[in-house]
């Protein structure tokens, strides 16, 4: 199901989503004229909510325009990946869903599996909404 929304996001937005064989990273984002691409390498993940979690990241820095350089200064880096989390986090986890799901008595494994995303990714949600 993630994977779908993302894929769906990206291509209601025109952004492409590119298999691209990175040696040393599993995904970015780019922006190139007025167009977004997200470049993945698929055989770089352990499981599918890595890949859909790490999917649902580069859109959030193509969806909000927060896109750096590797010379960029730390706090422009940092700020950065914040809004591409929070982006995400609240396009695959609102606060609602959350809740409910913790109220069932679900485990975070539990939510993080049923949701499709990893397990760290759902306790950056947790956080972000409950701290």
């Amino acid at each position: 199901m993630t994977d779908r929304i993302v894929n769906e996001i990206a291509l209601k937005n025109n952004i492409g989503i590119i298999d691209y064989p990175f040696e040393k990273i599993k995904a970015c984002s780019i922006e190139n004229g007025n167009r977004y691409f997200i470049g993945i390498n698929e055989k770089n993940f352990n499981n599918e909510a890595e890949k859909n979690t790490a999917k649902a990241h580069e859109l959030g820095h193509c969806m909000t325009g927060a896109l750096y350089c590797e010379s960029s200064p730390l706090f422009t880096q940092e700020k950065c990946e914040y809004r591409a989390n929070r982006w995400a986090i609240r396009k695959l986890i609102p606060k609602k869903t959350l809740i409910e799901y913790l109220k069932k008595g679900y485990q975070m494994w539990d939510i993080a599996e049923e949701l499709e995303v990893t397990e760290e990714f759902l306790w950056m949600a947790y956080h972000h909404y409950f701290d």
